[in-house]
């Protein structure tokens, strides 16, 4: 019998705001994405590997690490970063 173990990798969107990139300086939206990876068996998911939350550009691509304080921040439509 032959097992085919393997990993995925796929991102899920949570949301989307428009603010300055810290990159390119362009005020365009920004996606919010959960980064996720498993470990399968035949395509079957098993275990997770990696978990992690994005911020990407919608105008250069750059992506950095999520901020937690966004959480609080409703999904879509929303001008500007929310004050710290």
């Amino acid at each position: 019998m032959v097992l085919v173990f393997g990993t995925r990798h796929k991102r899920h969107p949570i949301g989307f705001f428009k603010a300055p990139c810290h990159v390119c300086g362009a005020v365009t939206d920004h996606l919010r994405v959960w980064d996720k990876g498993v470990a399968h068996v035949w395509f079957i998911p098993l275990f997770p590997i990696k978990s992690k939350r994005l911020i990407i550009c919608g105008g250069c691509g750059t992506a950095k690490p999520d901020r937690p304080e966004l959480d609080a921040v409703p999904i879509g439509g929303i001008v500007g970063l929310p004050s710290q």
